[in-house]
């Protein structure tokens, strides 16, 4: 299974992670030619690491798969 990163960012309960529209965070749009696999984080890796609730989050999510 891939579970790309904003996914899990998305299911923060506190929404802070989730700073855009769900279709910009789209990683690829075969319709635009200049719309290739990319994107961009919206927050600091150090952020995530010392947030325990977002943590707890996604290690309860990942302990269900």
């Amino acid at each position: 299974m891939i579970a790309p990163l904003q996914d899990w960012l998305a299911c923060c309960p506190s929404g802070k992670y989730s700073t855009a529209e769900a279709l910009e965070e789209r990683i690829n749009d075969p319709t635009k030619s200049k719309h290739y696999w990319r994107w961009r984080q919206q927050c600091l890796l150090e952020d995530l690491c010392e947030d325990e609730e977002f943590q707890s989050t996604v290690r309860g999510m990942a302990s269900r798969m």
